[in-house]
């Protein structure tokens, strides 16, 4: 189900755990850039493979690798979307309440297979755009 911009904002204001997928240690990418801006306002549980730290958080390989008892309230997705579409069913297994695809991390396949798992996700807006709104 997309969610339009009204229910980015009420998820934004209503989130406390925010994970990103595909943060970034590299100041140039919006890995880094959304993780930096997020940690102000929210707990913040990056995802990268190959980090183990990125701006002093603790960085975890998958969405799985979080401990079970922090309910992740939105997953900022900010990689290719055949990563993307590799990470979905782990969202839907950890109940993530949003999935907020940043521009360029879907495509219709992603889209799909999101539906098809009945995830709540929100397309078209820039996670970090909009939490500057708060």
């Amino acid at each position: 189900m997309i969610k339009f911009n009204v229910e980015g904002i009420f998820y934004l204001n209503n989130a406390q755990n925010i994970a990103v997928i595909g943060a970034s240690n590299n100041q140039s990418k919006f890995g880094y850039k959304i993780t930096q801006a997020l940690k102000e306002r929210f707990n913040v549980y990056p995802i990268n493979p190959k980090e183990n730290k990125i701006l002093d958080l603790n960085c975890y390989k998958s969405i799985l690798d979080i401990p079970e008892n922090i309910k992740i309230d939105i997953a900022s997705i900010v990689v290719p979307p055949n990563i993307s579409y590799s990470v979905l069913d782990g969202l839907a297994q950890r109940g993530v309440d949003l999935v907020w695809f940043q521009p360029g991390s879907y495509d219709s396949k992603v889209i799909n297979k999101a539906n098809d798992l009945k995830i709540n996700f929100l397309v078209n807006q820039c996670i970090l755009t909009e939490s500057q709104k708060l």
